[in-house]
């Protein structure tokens, strides 16, 4: 199916090559422009290399940045949803000597077509004197209303925003929920970014991961006969953000 797109494509385009080049004067000038033509085809896909935003985009993935933290917050109880959402087991290593008081968890009781049943928010608190090598039996459990460190999957508060790099300027032309109107972006702008935003339901942003990716020949698919997008280039996606480093223990505070 591709070869027979781009063997019609190729015939139909060959043909126009020609066509045009009958409307200059007889002479050197009509090879003299197919060969040009096809010589910046030919070049065409490789233009990328030289370009100053594509060095930038590979020293970018090279030295990827570790996650920005807008602002942190005390907390004596962290919230456990950074893939421990439904095993609060994992509670006690996640905390383990970092200073907080304990952690809240929603437990999992199972699931459905549409999303995890949630039995409720527990917070587990450690007892006095309470080794930092036990489990759970080491904590006293109640169930709450709502989590100190209110962030997170289940209370739909992350957010996502995207856009281009101007120079070294980021400039947002989405920005996931807040606003759901796409700013166009030009087409020249080939290195792009995504940003994962760490959202405090109360405190609002919190800490931001950025993806950057490059589209080499620009926000096109070939004949449209790609999968419904461009050809892109990709750095490694990091580790995202702990929320560890951003809801710091009260203690450690002080």
């Amino acid at each position: 199916m591709f070869a027979i797109g781009f063997l019609i494509a190729g015939a139909l385009f060959l043909a126009g090559l020609f066509l045009a080049s009958r409307l200059l004067p007889k002479g050197k000038w009509r090879p003299i422009f197919i060969l040009g033509v096809l010589a910046a085809i030919m070049v065409y896909p490789f233009l990328h290399l030289v370009r100053p935003s594509y060095a930038k985009f590979k020293d970018l993935c090279l030295h990827p940045s570790p996650p920005t933290i807008v602002k942190t917050k005390a907390v004596d109880f962290i919230l456990l949803d950074a893939g421990y959402s439904s095993d609060c087991t994992k509670g006690p290593t996640y905390i383990a000597k970092l200073g907080y008081l304990g952690f809240d968890c929603r437990k999992i009781v199972g699931s459905n077509s549409r999303h995890e049943v949630v039995a409720g928010l527990y917070r587990y608190t450690r007892r006095l004197g309470g080794n930092s090598a036990c489990g759970l039996e080491c904590f006293d459990v109640e169930k709450i209303a709502a989590p100190e460190a209110n962030y997170g999957y289940f209370d739909r508060s992350s957010r996502t925003r995207a856009g281009y790099l101007a120079g070294d300027e980021k400039r947002v032309t989405i920005d996931y929920p807040v606003s759901k109107e796409e700013a166009q972006i030009p087409f020249w702008r080939w290195l792009r970014f995504n940003d994962s935003i760490l959202v405090d339901v109360a405190e609002g942003d919190m800490a931001f991961t950025t993806h950057y990716y490059y589209l080499p020949y620009g926000p096109i698919t070939i004949l449209g006969l790609a999968s419904g997008s461009a050809p892109t280039e990709q750095c490694p996606r990091n580790s995202g953000v702990d929320p560890r480093n951003v809801y710091i223990p009260k203690s450690a505070s002080k």
